[in-house]
């Protein structure tokens, strides 16, 4: 239940989707990183990666870390709290890369990340 919307979500096997009337893409999440994955925030920022890039891909173009921060806290902070925010951000990258994700930071504060294939 989204309590924003008011929208009742359900998760379905892709297959069983498939044969669904007005069947819409679906979003393939490892069930083994989830369990992996130790922290709060890095499940958070876990869900957001899987839901737009697609295993075995990259996204297009390096993610800033703010925008990193705001998939586990989109909420406005004070400027000591935006900081420990984007240390535990780092964290959280360096957690996924810990279960496989090619996290890369190619200028300060931008990464490049891969996700790995599913299968």
């Amino acid at each position: 239940f989204d309590a924003n919307t008011g929208k009742l979500l359900v998760a379905l096997n892709p297959r069983i989707s498939e044969a669904l009337p007005g069947h819409r893409p679906h979003t393939r999440i490892s069930m083994a990183e989830v369990r992996a994955i130790k922290s709060s925030p890095t499940r958070l920022i876990h869900q957001r990666f899987c839901g737009y890039i697609r295993p075995g891909d990259r996204h297009p173009t390096p993610i800033n870390i703010d925008t990193i921060v705001a998939y586990a806290w989109p909420d406005e902070a004070e400027d000591a709290t935006v900081r420990q925010r984007r240390v535990t951000a780092r964290k959280s990258l360096a957690e996924l890369r810990e279960i496989g994700w090619g996290i890369e930071e190619v200028a300060k504060g931008k990464f490049t990340i891969f996700r790995p294939s599913v299968f």
